[in-house]
């Protein structure tokens, strides 16, 4: 059964009930029921809890109430038309008790599990039809006289009408897209309003009641809009009117008894007017409550429809059917929502631009803010990198101002050592630097460091819980990091670490500022060990200035320039005497092999002579695939790569340089001639073979010194 059915079978019932309790409160002599002198206090014990329950069965057709409260309330409910139908039946008034006994039995369906079995039927549908066939039936074989009333000109019509019409509402069951189908449903009220007509001469409410309620509901049917009535749990307001309206609605009701009662009793004289004071409390009553009832509605469905229209969830969920019913219903309420809708329309939409617009400014400002403070200490970052400073001391400046430029916990630089495989710490700041243990190395392929050296691009770890390659120190309560790699001529040669405490810390603004401070740290480093190299290369001129033997001179030649090419092994080789017919050689490093394969192996002397009778310096990226290199043979991967430069004096070759295997990199070309020139000693430094007195100034000068 659709849930709008059930609302409705549920306010039949409660109406029943409720308006039964009502008369036996407030005027139970128009039942005819009873008698008066020995059971005022049953009827009206009965009568309030009647009512106690008729105010409850609508509460939870409003309201969501536990399932528990809801089977007690419909058994409540269930037990009381069970208890009128009797009472109904013992007084003779065989119709009004089948009306009781039918919609009883349907509300008892709803209790048991038959409920999900008929799950597909209206109930509501149902119970009209049967009692207009059994109230048509019954009156087909009964007498003329029904509670003390001639119904004998009247008996053949409400026959013809009781049991037509409730044919009329099984053809609606059988034919349910007949476009008639509302009409034919109306027409089973029309034999009770001539039913009501009947017996209102009489003021006999026993015989009216019932009748009445069933033919407001069978007009009724599907109008009420239950969608809109209907009170969410969070609706405070809603449920706090319909509370107090249905308390103030009992107590009124219980106070208007007692007051009869107290008036009765008090009362000796007989009064034969036609509306008494109980008949005029009872009327009293029935107007205050219709209008409670009107207000409740009203402010309930106001409430609804401005809640619905504030927080945007008005949606449209029902039947095209529906809508229509309730177009009447709509525009009564805007009457009432119209004010507040107006006025939240325009300032809320004001509201909204302003709001969206200030906290565009405000995010705005602090970006720029930010941005503005990153870029000075940037700005003044460089400044200060352009003095020559150790790596030590350029790295320090630079966590100190990223620290400060992007409020990190935690900022460490790390200083790549090839040979060892590992980084290690070269500089710290920030609040948690305390967590670094003293001279912190790891290795260069395990943790996120290790990534962004495989991977030569920088690391972004939003949170650092998800990230498994993540080494976390002791006690660290970081929880988002970016990793840097120092990258210089495709080598990495440190990386930049920097933490924070919150999630997701770091915009694209903040990395891409790490990132220039990155580069500006690299170019530092060059700068750095560019300079460091020239000044070895002054003062190792100044010492062999006073060198004259031949082999001292050739082995410190090819020291100076195995430090200044940071190579891992060189070997020279000049030709002295007049007719260069003597050979003196030299060798640095530690590669036994390469320096015993240049010596003894004659299949070498192709690539020395190459390289002797070269007029520039010219680099094989690997040895082991140069062709020219026969039986040249190299002790580890790391001295393929090779320099060759010619040592040449008034445009002659006189001897060579090979340098082997470039520490963390490779050779590079690009430095050479700046390098070069800017060698900064010309000063004489004879030396003197065979008659010979040659410029080391001139010699030195006729080479290049390498970088990367």
């Amino acid at each position: 059964m659709k849930h709008s059915s059930e609302n409705e079978l549920n306010a039949l019932s409660s109406g029943l009930i409720g308006i039964m309790g009502v008369s036996l409160l407030i005027i139970p002599t128009r039942l005819h029921m009873f008698d008066m002198d020995t059971s005022i206090w049953v009827s009206v014990v009965q009568g309030i809890f009647a009512y106690a329950a008729s105010i409850s069965l609508q509460i939870i057709s409003i309201l969501q109430v536990p399932q528990k409260r809801i089977f007690f309330i419909q058994s409540a409910a269930v037990f009381f038309l069970f208890v009128f139908f009797g009472v109904f039946l013992l007084a003779g008034c065989f119709i009004e008790a089948v009306i009781f006994l039918l919609i009883a039995i349907m509300q008892l369906t709803l209790l048991t599990p038959l409920k999900e079995r008929f799950s597909q039927l209206d109930l509501l549908k149902i119970s009209f039809i049967l009692i207009n066939l059994f109230s048509g039936i019954y009156l087909a074989v009964s007498g003329n006289q029904y509670a003390l009333v001639n119904i004998a000109p009247y008996k053949i019509p409400l026959v013809i009408g009781f049991i037509g019409s409730a044919f009329l509402g099984i053809t609606t069951l059988f034919l349910p897209k007949l476009k008639i189908n509302i009409m034919f449903s109306r027409t089973q009220a029309i034999p009770w309003l001539i039913w009501c007509a009947i017996f209102t001469p009489s003021l006999s409410a026993a015989n009216v009641i019932a009748p009445a309620l069933l033919s407001i509901s069978i007009l009724f049917e599907g109008l009420l809009p239950w969608n809109k009535l209907s009170v969410k749990s969070n609706n405070v307001l809603a449920q706090r009117v319909i509370m107090t309206t249905s308390t103030l609605e009992m107590a009124a009701l219980i106070f208007l008894s007692a007051l009869l009662i107290i008036i009765d009793n008090s009362s000796h004289a007989g009064s034969n007017t036609f509306i008494t004071a109980r008949d005029a409390a009872f009327l009293f009553f029935a107007v205050i409550s219709t209008l409670i009832y009107y207000v409740t509605f009203t402010v309930i469905m106001t409430i609804n429809g401005l809640i619905a229209e504030l927080t945007e969830e008005d949606q449209d969920k029902s039947d095209q059917p529906d809508e229509a019913n309730g177009i009447h219903w709509n525009k009564r309420l805007a009457r009432y929502i119209k004010p507040f809708m107006y006025k939240q329309e325009k300032v809320q939409f004001r509201l909204n631009a302003q709001t969206d617009q200030i906290s565009s400014l405000t995010h705005q400002l602090k970006s720029e803010k930010k941005r503005n403070t990153q870029l000075i200490l940037l700005m003044e970052l460089s400044q200060q990198l352009e003095n020559q400073l150790d790596q030590p001391v350029a790295s320090q400046l630079t966590v100190n101002t990223l620290e400060r430029a992007l409020n990190c916990s935690l900022v460490c630089i790390f200083i790549h050592e090839t040979d060892e495989k590992e980084f290690m710490l070269l500089a710290a700041a920030g609040s948690q630097t305390m967590l670094m243990p003293s001279g912190f190395r790891q290795s260069s392929s395990a943790g996120v460091i290790g990534r962004a050296v495989r991977q030569r691009k920088t690391q972004i770890i939003n949170d650092i819980r998800t990230d498994a390659d993540y080494i976390r120190f002791e006690n660290e309560s970081n929880l988002s990091a970016v990793i840097i790699p120092l990258i210089s001529n495709g080598h990495v040669n440190g990386a930049i670490v920097f933490n924070s405490e919150k999630v997701n810390a770091f915009s694209s603004i903040d990395i891409g500022l790490a990132e220039a401070v990155a580069a500006e740290l690299t170019r530092a480093w060059e700068r750095s060990s560019y300079h460091h190299r020239l000044m070895n290369l002054v003062q190792a001129g100044s010492q062999l200035s006073a060198m004259v033997e031949p082999e001292t001179t050739a082995r410190e030649v090819a020291s100076i320039a195995r430090e200044i090419l940071q190579a891992r092994f060189t070997f020279v080789q000049i030709q002295l005497g007049q007719e260069r017919n003597f050979t003196q050689s030299a060798s640095s490093g530690e590669a036994p092999r390469l320096l015993e394969s240049l010596e003894n192996s004659v299949g070498s002397e192709s690539l020395i002579q190459l390289a002797f009778h070269a007029v520039q310096p010219f680099r094989v990226r690997d040895v082991r695939k140069y062709t020219s290199r026969a039986h040249l043979s190299i002790d580890y991967a790391g001295l393929r790569s090779m320099l060759a430069i010619p040592i040449r004096w008034h445009r002659m070759s006189i001897g060579t340089i090979l340098a082997f295997g470039k520490q963390n990199e490779v050779f590079s070309m690009r430095t050479i001639n700046p390098l070069q020139n800017s060698l900064p000693f010309r000063r004489q430094a004879h030396l003197k073979v065979h008659g010979y007195s040659r410029s080391y100034a001139d010699l030195c000068g006729q080479h290049p010194c390498f970088t990367a």
